[in-house]
């Protein structure tokens, strides 16, 4: 039988997800829409990750670029009303000590000279904070690479663990810029 936080969280999880081609739509022009994703589906009652680093492999540039980074400790406060509020949030980000030590990252690609994920991962979890970290990858259009370190609060709970995974795919639709 569900509980009721459960029955919440799933709610909650539906609501985000289903309203995020809405949102990123309303905010078309921004240049930092995958930050406003990140910050939605990490948050506590959404998939519950407590930080996240999103990268793009670009192996016709021979590139791997940090887009966004999340980490709880940081989050945005009226988190509630950053679509609405885009300028403030934006500004927010821009002042993330985490969101600018993902974003400064670059390095060669991962895929044009065949590095492991999992060895990249190693590399880069530490200096990012991560205690625990997973990830996964994902293709993107243009031949592009996502790659995303994230952490999760409740290491057990794999609820939503595929769903995370899927929701990914969401940023493929975000310029990157």
């Amino acid at each position: 039988m569900v509980g009721k936080k459960d029955e919440n969280r799933h709610k909650y999880v539906l609501e985000c997800l289903s309203s995020l081609p809405r949102k990123i739509l309303s905010l078309y022009e921004r240049d930092n829409i995958p930050e406003f994703v990140l910050q939605d589906i990490c948050s506590e009652n959404c998939f519950n990750i407590i930080r996240a680093a999103y990268f793009v492999d670009n192996p016709d540039f021979n590139s791997c670029k940090g887009v966004a980074g999340f980490c709880r400790n940081e989050a945005y406060n009226a988190h509630e009303n950053m679509w609405q509020d885009p300028a403030s949030f934006s500004k927010f980000m821009h002042e993330s000590l985490f969101n600018n030590q993902v974003r400064g990252i670059q390095r060669d690609s991962i895929i044009r000279n065949n590095h492991v994920y999992d060895d990249v991962v190693k590399e880069l979890a530490p200096s990012l904070g991560f205690v625990n970290p997973a990830w996964c990858n994902w293709h993107l259009k243009y031949y592009n690479e996502g790659l995303i370190v994230y952490e999760k609060a409740d290491l057990a709970d794999e609820t939503f663990d595929e769903h995370f995974m899927n929701t990914l795919y969401v940023l493929g639709f975000c310029a990157i810029r």
